[in-house]
């Protein structure tokens, strides 16, 4: 059986003081050319008048616009569990708020949802400003539970040469769709994940349950990228490798539920470590420290991650197939200790 003919989809849209960048996101949905979708604007706890915005929008526009406010930053993470609540949709569409979709984004990603076994899809991703370079399309699992990007960003020109429809392993947030029984089968966002890979940990746990994660080339959505280091720069660095980290362990140790999870998992950490003491070595001994925490927290909280990978072990429907797994040459990594 294939979803309803023009589905009603629930268009989520997360905000941290980024007003200018939403209120441009908000102008490119409302003329999206698919008429069955509402909008939920989850605001956590800006002070740069996104509320008020949000609220005359909604007094003036023509589709539906709900406003969450929650009086401190939750992350993305929670913020989009929230939203998932009082969304009427059958299909979850994730934004960022710097992003601008192209006026046949969501006709074209609900199209690609249109068969029972495919639960999630991600939007083509191009960076705004920069002609056709890619931001994402997608990534599959690598070696020792890392992403491995199909594209590096922001390097390659879309020319064309991606826009076969195919499996990928996991989306980027900034544009991707979900049918909401898929959502609520996977268990939604886990919210100790606060900022960054909380997508990465629900594709997966999506894959388990039985459902596909495809790319839909056709769906085109143009992202700014980068614009959390603009909006909270004193907080950046600390928010990319303590969450960064703390979240990439986090994910394998939660879903790696087979034979190969402890050696997964050291090795997985040992690869931390190691670029935590390259860090240290360039000078950069925030860096090292932050993601020396990250690793710390999931030792503290190895229980609690714990049971929820044996959750996980005891829900899984199936096995991750080969086409999404791919052994990452040594030079990935290589290239992951350089940027560091």
């Amino acid at each position: 059986m294939s979803m309803p003919r023009n589905p009603l989809v629930s268009i989520i849209i997360v905000n941290y003081n980024g007003k200018d960048y939403l209120r441009e996101c908000l102008r490119y949905v409302l003329v999206s050319q698919y008429d069955n979708f509402e909008v939920i604007v989850v605001d956590n706890g800006s002070t740069d008048g996104s509320r008020e915005f949000v609220r005359e929008m909604a007094r003036r526009a023509d589709k539906p616009i709900m406003l969450l406010a929650n009086p401190v930053n939750l992350g993305p993470a929670e913020a989009r569990n929230q939203s998932t609540a009082i969304a009427r949709g059958e299909i979850l569409a994730f934004l960022d708020n710097d992003t601008k979709p192209d006026p046949l984004w969501l006709k074209e990603a609900v199209r690609g949802l249109d068969r029972d076994d495919v639960g999630v899809v991600q939007c083509k991703l191009l960076l705004v400003g920069r002609g056709n370079l890619i931001d994402s399309i997608g990534c599959f699992l690598g070696s020792f539970g890392f992403l491995v990007q199909r594209v590096p960003l922001g390097v390659v020109e879309d020319v064309g040469q991606f826009e076969d429809q195919i499996d990928i392993f996991s989306t980027k947030s900034a544009g991707m769709l979900i049918k909401k029984t898929a959502f609520e089968d996977a268990g939604g966002f886990d919210s100790d994940y606060f900022i960054y890979n909380e997508e990465f940990d629900l594709c997966w746990r999506v894959w388990l349950q039985g459902y596909r994660v495809r790319y839909i080339p056709a769906s085109i959505v143009y992202h700014e990228s980068g614009t959390t280091k603009k909006i909270i720069p004193q907080r950046h660095s600390r928010l990319l490798y303590y969450h960064g980290s703390k979240n990439y362990i986090l994910t394998v140790i939660k879903n790696t539920v087979d034979e190969s999870f402890l050696k997964t998992s050291v090795m997985h950490i040992c690869v931390w470590l190691a670029i935590s003491i390259v860090a240290a070595f360039k000078g950069r001994p925030l860096v090292a420290k932050y993601i020396l925490d990250g690793i710390l927290w999931n030792l503290r909280y190895m229980k609690k991650n714990m049971v929820k990978r044996m959750h996980n072990s005891a829900t899984k429907r199936k096995s991750l197939p080969r086409s999404v797994v791919i052994r990452a040459p040594l030079r990935y990594y290589f290239d992951v200790f350089r940027r560091f």
